[in-house]
């Protein structure tokens, strides 16, 4: 993932997303488009509290339908066509709804006939509702229903492209935008050749051209615009997480998992298989350490690779065994940490706060598919100044981690990290979120 722009699905209702950015100009540098980035391997949110860090992070966690685009410039290419057409269909309102071109065909030597003849008779075989190709006698007019031509370049170019979900229409766009260049390239080209020389036709073909080079820009844009349809596994990973067991009433143990149940119903998570949204909160960890070491050896693998990382950086290489182990009457279930070389054994409630918050950090991380993308909430929770460093650096530099092509997202108050960030930029991305007179806005 390397500075791609995420295009947000605004029918999803369930994102959260439509009040918080597109009536809210959450973005204030595109505040017409919908679309976020530049997306990097590891984008940072920044900001005060209530700025919309977190909001925005869920929103873009339940987004459905992930369209990434290698570029923006074709957004900016469309927004000074929908200019242009508004320019016109304006002026033309005032003048019947129509501009009239008319070529005189007579004042042509032989050779400019046949050519413009020829031209002109494409013109007609391409021809639709945008605009009429008519002949009478030796004059040549192009009627444009500027109306209709209008809209059909809004919806067609405009509205059709924001909502692009296949690559493969590209060839369409082509074919639609070579159509209209056709003929607004002929009216350029025979231009000298046009009967009318009134101020109001030589301020639309003025319009017309300037449509007509914008029209190049945009296939231009369309040819180099990469796009990527992504439906890859996410992991949240919330600010309420633990990795110790929960107690109620009469010292019993809570088995099963209520800050997941609590903050996907608060914040209309969708769990279900067909989301591809999982949620990790700590409190399923003993269950997902005994799938995974009774899984396919692929599995047990990353597995293997995240206590090597636990072994190398907090017990100098000491090996260590993450087991998930049950009494032997099934009544106690508890997460032990075994030591090789010195045989010993500990709980994980009884390792540091510390400890404990990069295991819970780096479990999903390790343990995720390739490509997945991860939502991290203040990730510097319990993490003194060196293990924000050693979570943040793990993240770029370590080579299992960068094989596996993650995409992570984390919001943050820690400027601890913030600095790290910034002597480590390449790969990352850093969004700075204020609140301003009750708009929210974004810096990148």
């Amino acid at each position: 993932m390397k500075n791609m722009f995420l295009k947000f699905d605004k029918n999803n209702k369930d994102a959260g997303l439509s009040n918080e950015i597109f009536e809210t100009n959450f973005f204030y540098e595109y505040e017409n488009f919908d679309f976020f980035g530049p997306i990097n391997r590891v984008n940072i949110f920044v900001g005060a509290n209530n700025s919309g860090k977190s909001r925005l992070l869920r929103g873009i966690l339940k987004n459905k339908n992930q369209i990434l685009l290698s570029s923006i410039s074709i957004y900016n290419i469309l927004y000074s066509i929908r200019r242009i057409n508004k320019e016109i269909m304006s002026k033309m309102r005032e003048d019947n709804e129509e501009i009239v071109i008319d070529f005189d065909f007579e004042k042509l030597n032989p050779t400019e006939q046949r050519q413009f003849h020829k031209e002109f008779l494409n013109l007609e075989k391409g021809n639709d509702l945008s605009c009429r190709i008519k002949r009478d006698g030796y004059i040549f007019k192009i009627v444009f229903n500027i109306i209709y031509f209008g809209e059909k370049f809004h919806n067609d170019l405009f509205t059709t492209w924001l909502n692009y979900n296949n690559e493969s229409r590209k060839d369409n766009f082509i074919k639609l935008i070579n159509h209209h260049k056709l003929i607004l390239d002929f009216i350029s080209k025979w231009e000298t050749r046009i009967r009318t020389t009134s101020r109001k036709i030589q301020l639309y073909l003025k319009l017309l051209l300037e449509l007509a080079s914008w029209l190049e820009k945009f296939k231009k844009a369309i040819e180099e615009t990469k796009i990527t349809l992504s439906n890859y596994n996410k992991i949240y990973i919330p600010v309420l997480r633990t990795a110790s067991s929960l107690f109620g009433n009469e010292n019993n143990k809570i088995n099963y998992d209520i800050f997941k149940t609590s903050i996907s119903t608060n914040y209309k998570i969708n769990l279900s298989n067909e989301s591809s949204i999982e949620l990790s909160t700590g409190l399923d960890f003993y269950n997902s350490i005994k799938r995974i070491r009774n899984d396919f050896k692929p599995k047990r693998k990353k597995f293997e690779n995240f206590e090597n990382f636990i072994s190398e950086n907090f017990f100098n290489n000491n090996p260590v065994d993450i087991v998930a182990k049950e009494s032997d009457d099934q009544k106690e279930k508890n997460i032990i940490i075994h030591f090789e070389e010195e045989d010993e054994e500990r709980e994980i409630h009884n390792l540091g706060d510390g400890i404990q918050s990069i295991i819970m950090l780096m479990f999903p991380i390790f343990t995720a598919e390739d490509k997945s993308w991860i939502f991290i909430e203040e990730p510097e929770v319990n993490l003194h100044p060196g293990l924000q460093r050693l979570f943040l650096e793990q993240l770029m530099n370590n080579e299992i981690i960068k094989k596996k092509e993650l995409t992570i997202f984390f919001s943050t108050h820690s400027n601890h990290l913030l600095d790290i960030s910034l002597t480590n930029e390449k790969g990352i991305s850093i969004f700075t979120f204020e609140k301003q007179k009750k708009k929210r806005r974004i810096h990148l």
